[in-house]
């Protein structure tokens, strides 16, 4: 069964942590701490397997006690929690070898994924740590475009997305921002409305058909969104395609 510590200087939070069925996916809490000094001092001489810890607590910064944490025990888990959705000092955490980021309040069937993925591959892949951010986000973000262009017909979202390459949904956002200089709602929206001009012009499937068929439940949605980027509403499009005006 493996080893697991929650620090946090809010007690009602750490307790409530550490009380969670860990049992259930194969973790036992062997500690709850509130203070960074307090956690390092029980590290020194207890092997842990995963680290919950907040990232704003008094004294020691959550970069610092990260780096500590990995002078004792480099190939622990670290899930970084905190009530900020700050990118900087989560990239900052993230390259100090942090395995994901969530945000307060803390969701349990949340966090128990990024537990159960943390501890199963607890060896911090080497580009999180020797790279620069850009490097290290080209990788995933590569990803995330073969995945929209692939799955844009279903439901996806940014959170479907960061599932799947493993990233949180927060520093995803950011990384795609800062690399495809785009956000990925626009960026999912222009594959999907190509896709609906190519059915378009090379069928003749009504709109609502194409709508459906490019990822949109909501025809008129689907018809503003294309007559915002071409122009035009979805026939009058086909019709100048197609000669007829």
């Amino acid at each position: 069964m493996g080893k697991l510590i929650v620090v946090d200087d809010e007690r009602i939070i750490r307790e409530s942590i550490a009380a969670f069925p860990w049992e259930d996916i194969g973790m036992k809490a062997v500690g709850a701490f509130d203070s960074a000094e307090s956690a390092l001092e029980f590290l020194r001489d207890n092997p842990v397997d995963v680290m919950l810890t907040d990232i704003c607590m008094r004294g020691m910064s959550g970069v610092q006690f990260i780096e500590k944490v990995k002078e004792i025990s480099p190939d622990m888990a670290i899930i970084c929690i905190s009530g900020y959705s700050n990118y900087e000092y989560l990239r900052a955490c993230m390259k100090r070898g942090a395995n994901d980021y969530l945000l307060k309040p803390i969701d349990k069937d949340e966090l128990f994924e990024s537990v159960r993925s943390a501890h199963s591959n607890k060896q911090i892949p080497e580009h999180r740590t020797k790279y620069d951010d850009k490097q290290f986000g080209h990788h995933y973000i590569e990803a995330v475009v073969h995945y929209v262009q692939e799955n844009y017909s279903r439901q996806i979202s940014l959170t479907t997305a960061a599932e799947v390459v493993g990233l949180n949904s927060v520093y995803l956002s950011h990384l795609f921002k800062k690399i495809m200089q785009v956000n990925f709602s626009d960026y999912l929206n222009e594959v999907r409305l190509q896709a609906a001009e190519e059915l378009l012009v090379h069928s003749m499937l009504k709109n609502g058909e194409i709508a459906y068929k490019v990822g949109y439940n909501d025809p008129k949605y689907f018809s503003s969104l294309f007559k915002k980027r071409t122009g035009m509403p979805p026939n009058e499009f086909r019709k100048k395609k197609k000669g007829q005006i």
